[in-house]
């Protein structure tokens, strides 16, 4: 065990290790940490949502600094959980959250009989943070992102999934990697044809500013994430969060309307390749999320 981590003995009370960790419990809120004897030694809460919370955690198991993973022990958690826990077995790509391990804390600490996942720690930063301090992002350095997002949805459509929520919260950018997370709402498609629309999938969007027109009537495939990429697109090079509320009155009223897109600071090329990917009709959008990286590879 690594002497410099909370949970491993110190040596002594005035040893670097002793020091050290005394001067970690004063500087961490302790709402933020919790030990579980068996495995986890928790440092800090670096985010959460409805679902469940995420920590920096040390792992005993791993002997090493993972992203732990815990659920609210709610119902719509538990799905949420199994959802992720289903897609990442069975994705292996260097632009998507890699799944550890998963399982269910033991009843006898502070998360009772929750579910966990272990998940490998992506040091960076979100595209909504980074975006809120700097505003918009330069083309070549975006241009780099969203090739490797164009990537990572690849992996996820082959491995038989649509991701359904992405968006700037769900990316995190550091050293020159991007990295999808968050499956939790994924829906399962056909691994032969991902552009096959599935029928009947949960309405569960996170954010509806990202989300294609289809998914309120329960239609998703390849071509959804399509479209909420083409919309992180523009985020990214306008600075600006979308204004996407005129799909939704299309799909209320049967009348198809395109998203406000347009914006002054986005060049012409670039604002073609955003136009195409959020088209109304998914038959008018990239066909795959390879057609698209080719797009973007090509300004």
């Amino acid at each position: 065990m690594h002497p410099f981590l909370p949970g491993a003995p110190p040596d002594g009370a005035n040893g670097p290790g002793g020091r050290l960790m005394h001067r970690l419990r004063e500087l961490m809120p302790q709402r933020h940490v919790f030990e579980d004897a068996s495995r986890f030694r928790s440092i800090e809460r670096i985010g959460g949502g409805c679902m469940g919370d995420v920590y920096r955690a040390y792992d005993v198991k791993v002997d090493g600094l993972v992203a732990l993973k815990v659920s609210r022990g709610t119902e719509s958690s538990r799905v949420s959980f199994n959802n992720e826990k289903r897609a990442l077995t069975r994705i292996n790509h260097a632009n998507v959250v890699r799944l550890l391990d998963s399982g269910v804390f033991s009843g006898q600490g502070a998360f009772g009989t929750r579910q966990f996942l272990v998940m490998n720690l992506v040091e960076g930063i979100c595209l909504k943070d980074r975006i809120s301090m700097e505003g918009a992002i330069r083309w070549e350095e975006a241009r780099h992102t969203l090739m490797q997002l164009c990537d990572a949805l690849s992996a996820v459509h082959d491995a038989g999934f649509v991701h359904r929520d992405v968006k700037p919260d769900n990316v995190m950018a550091g050293q020159g990697i991007a990295t999808l997370l968050d499956l939790g709402v994924s829906e399962r498609i056909s691994r032969k044809n991902p552009m096959r629309i599935i029928m009947g999938s949960r309405f569960a969007p996170g954010n509806l500013d990202y989300t294609a027109p289809e998914v309120i009537n329960g239609r998703c495939d390849g071509r959804t994430d399509i479209f909420s990429l083409g919309m992180l697109m523009r985020h990214m090079l306008s600075g600006k969060a979308p204004l996407n509320d005129m799909w939704l009155y299309g799909s209320v009223t049967g009348v198809p309307q395109d998203p406000i897109l347009r914006d002054a600071d986005i060049p012409e090329a670039q604002s073609a390749i955003i136009s195409r990917a959020t088209e109304a009709r998914m038959d008018s959008r990239f066909q795959s999320a390879e057609e698209m990286k080719a797009a973007i590879e090509g300004v």
